[in-house]
């Protein structure tokens, strides 16, 4: 007989045999010279264990191994993956290898080869470890949509090789929008069907890992705005003071819904008993409407932009800077819709002797809310609010 080592058919390095159970062998059911055993799993690794049978002379076998499929019957004619075994004693054999995939079902059978004749065991079944999802993502985590508009999101699961890919969703408010199957397994189709804000949460059947995006439905957009693939439309153009003929018909400060020839702190509207009181314009810490320049000239749902929206058009444009009319301005194009919108900087406005800036977060433009500090944020500068800045509109 020829005597073969020990070999481990392996992906990992110094990995222990993992021991066959040989009292589990019954020679009544299996085939009459090769008998088989309970393979042992450890993820995708799989030892397998065979007997040679007392009716087969070892004296006569050549080669002993498995041969084994990926869920169907096992074919005896050669024809399935084969793994070639080593004798751990007078009549035992076994192979540790790794097979292609988690969680998946294969068919095996022990064989011993005597010359040109191949003997079988019973046909056997091991099932590999399933590979947990780790995590899952949504792209992108802001879903701007008009009414009855739809869009496709994608679902990224991991590992891309997880057991169980298969996920739910759910939308909190169902008034607002519904989701649907996409097209393909990874995208879930999201169809607006009213005005309003709400949540889709996307949870794993396995692990129950969850993420989560905003769905934010608009109104119809504006004569006057750009969709820049944002939560807001953008309005083209400045805001002015239509009963205003003077250079300075651009120019608000925070909380003034009126242009002025001039800004000092002793004009403005929150200026009195020597000190400016900021927070009398606010509501749940935003400008109220009736002190919202965009909202009291252009009506609608046109306001002042916060900081987050302004964050989120920076994060949603590619950004270019340019010198037009003797002015820096700075040009937002969006990623997704191609649109563009421009906003200029005005003189006095710049930060550093050199008027330019590389950062967009140095614009000085009003945003609708406080800031850290208790005032209004402007994008850089060090102006106080109460001079005169360009106001950018946006509308829900």
């Amino acid at each position: 007989m020829k005597r073969l080592g020990i070999i481990l058919f392996s992906l990992l390095p110094l990995l222990t045999v993992l021991s066959c159970g040989k009292e589990k062998i019954n020679s009544s059911s299996d085939k009459f010279y090769v008998m088989a055993d309970d393979p042992q799993v450890n993820g995708k690794m799989v030892t397998l264990c065979g007997r040679v049978g007392s009716s087969l002379d070892l004296s006569e076998v050549t080669e002993v191994g498995f041969y084994y499929t990926d869920g169907s019957s096992v074919p005896e004619d050669g024809s399935a993956s084969w793994v070639p075994a080593a004798f751990s004693d007078e009549k035992h054999f076994s192979a540790a290898f790794s097979v292609s995939a988690y969680g998946k079902s294969y068919k095996w059978k022990a064989a011993a080869k005597t010359g040109s004749k191949t003997h079988y065991s019973k046909e056997r079944g091991f099932k590999t470890d399933p590979l947990h999802v780790s995590s899952v993502s949504i792209n992108p985590t802001l879903i701007p949509l008009e009414v009855d508009q739809s869009k496709e999101i994608t679902v990224t699961v991991l590992p891309a090789d997880a057991s169980d890919k298969s996920f739910t969703w759910k939308i909190a408010d169902p008034t607002v929008a519904s989701a649907s199957e996409g097209t393909l397994d990874n995208l879930v189709k999201i169809t607006a069907k009213k005005a309003g804000e709400t949540t889709l949460t996307i949870t794993t059947t396995d692990s129950k890992k969850t993420a989560e995006a905003t769905i934010k439905v608009r109104n119809a957009r504006p004569d006057g705005a750009v969709d820049m693939g944002t939560s807001v439309y953008w309005a083209v153009d400045d805001l002015y003071d239509r009963d205003s003929y003077a250079a300075t018909k651009y120019y608000f400060a925070w909380g003034e819904i009126k242009s002025k020839s001039s800004y000092t702190k002793e004009n403005y509207v929150f200026y009195y008993n020597n000190k400016v009181n900021y927070t009398d314009g606010l509501q749940n810490g935003v400008l109220m409407y009736t002190r919202d320049a965009a909202r009291a000239i252009k009506g609608g749902n046109w306001r002042m932009p916060t900081n987050a929206e302004y964050l989120e058009l920076k994060n949603a444009c590619n950004i270019v800077e340019k010198y037009e009319n003797r002015r820096y301005v700075t040009v937002f194009t969006s990623k997704t819709t191609g649109k563009s919108i421009t906003l200029y900087r005005d003189a006095g406005c710049y930060v550093g002797s050199d008027n330019v800036e590389t950062d967009i977060l140095n614009l000085n433009y009003l945003h609708a809310d406080l800031g850290s500090d208790g005032k209004p944020d402007t994008f850089g500068g060090g102006n106080p609010e109460y001079y005169g800045f360009r106001i950018r509109p946006v509308s829900d």
